[in-house]
């Protein structure tokens, strides 16, 4: 039998490794998303200098200034939690099936079965996402355009009394980003619920095939 030293030994090493992963993983994926925040930057910037004058004529200003804004968002913030969710989850997720798999091996029809519907919610989430998406950046960009024009004609706007039209202008673009906002927000709800819905039928599955399969004894079914 082994002493008490030995499994502290074990577990303050398996300890030190797992902070290791989690940091070498955070810094690699800090310094990638740098590398290509700043080349995007560097892209797009060197792309608008060298535009000709057409292209300021028939482009807006608000579209030109969300893409060095909400694309740069983008890959700083959100790419970033995502690609760490991504891999911390699929890390636990691949351990969690192991051992499920191991102490009930029927539990890969249910595995499989799970992964193909899985796999058609995401397939029509994204094609859903994406064009939301899109509908969200395309009415951001008045927002910025109507907001630059207004300070920067702000004395002659004044000077005519026509400040009741920018501010119209103003809230109807800003109801048709917040339609957009709100139209992505419910989208993630309607993938939310089903996603639990899914997760739940799982671990119940799981943990009746344990509760039927109790020949390893109660330690077999303890680990599902």
């Amino acid at each position: 039998a082994f002493s008490m030293e030995y499994y502290l030994a074990v577990y303050a090493v398996l300890t030190l490794a797992s902070v290791g992963v989690i940091a070498m993983s955070s810094l690699s994926v800090a310094m990638s998303l740098l590398n290509a925040s700043r080349s995007m930057h560097q892209r797009m910037l060197d792309t608008v200098m060298r535009a000709p004058t057409s292209f300021f004529d028939t482009t807006p200003v608000g579209r030109i200034l969300n893409r060095f804004t909400g694309d740069m968002y983008q890959i700083d913030k959100e790419l970033r939690r995502a690609l760490e969710a991504v891999m911390v989850k699929g890390i636990k997720l691949a351990f969690v099936i192991l051992i499920v798999l191991v102490v009930t091996p029927p539990f890969i029809v249910i595995a499989v079965a799970m992964g193909a519907v899985y796999y058609y919610v995401q397939r029509f989430y994204r094609q859903t996402s994406r064009q939301i998406a899109r509908l969200e950046t395309v009415s951001k960009s008045p927002i910025l355009t109507v907001l630059g024009e207004t300070l920067s004609g702000q004395q002659t706007i004044r000077a005519f009394g026509n400040e009741r039209s920018f501010v119209r202008a103003f809230d109807e673009r800003s109801d048709a980003f917040t339609q957009a906002y709100a139209t992505k927000n419910t989208a993630n709800r309607w993938l939310q619920i089903r996603l639990e819905f899914i997760g739940n039928i799982t671990v119940g599955c799981s943990a009746l095939l344990a509760v039927v399969q109790s020949g390893g004894g109660a330690r077999a079914a303890g680990l599902v």
